[in-house]
């Protein structure tokens, strides 16, 4: 994803509008009382589901971004489904990776430290909208 926000958007977080869906997503797990909160899971001291639910949101956005292929020039739909412009879907996926960071941090916390800081979101809350348009990514080695 950098690599292609590098060569598309000079290395800088696309201006674009969040997918409604995946923004609802990541807005049921990081809530006080949505369905899969992670907050609620690590309440429960159920840990693992948590994690679960966090890797569930990862997998959708890979799905996602498979689906709506930015890197395509054209791209062919098999139904009617709206397809996002390349900057709405390349800013929807790092915020996406943005906030699941910040939500493993306490279970990975140097590996996440150094995504955020790749990011540019060092200090980042778990809240959707907290990584700004134009911010520069940092190159970097393969995680």
């Amino acid at each position: 994803m950098s690599g292609l926000i590098g060569k598309s958007f000079d290395g800088r977080v696309p201006d674009g509008e969040a997918d409604p869906v995946i923004k609802e997503l990541a807005d049921d797990l990081i809530s006080e009382n949505g369905n899969i909160s992670v907050r609620k899971s690590i309440n429960q001291l159920k840990i693992d589901e948590a994690i679960e639910n966090i890797m569930s949101l990862i997998r959708y956005v890979n799905r996602y971004l498979e689906y709506q292929a930015p890197w395509k020039k054209e791209r062919i739909l098999p139904d009617a489904t709206r397809l996002g412009s390349p900057e709405d879907v390349l800013y929807t996926a790092t915020e996406a990776l943005r906030l699941c960071t910040v939500l493993l941090r306490p279970v990975m916390p140097q590996k996440t430290n150094r995504v955020l800081d790749i990011l540019g979101a060092a200090g980042t809350k778990a809240q959707w909208g907290q990584l700004k348009p134009g911010t520069k990514l940092k190159s970097h080695e393969a995680l």
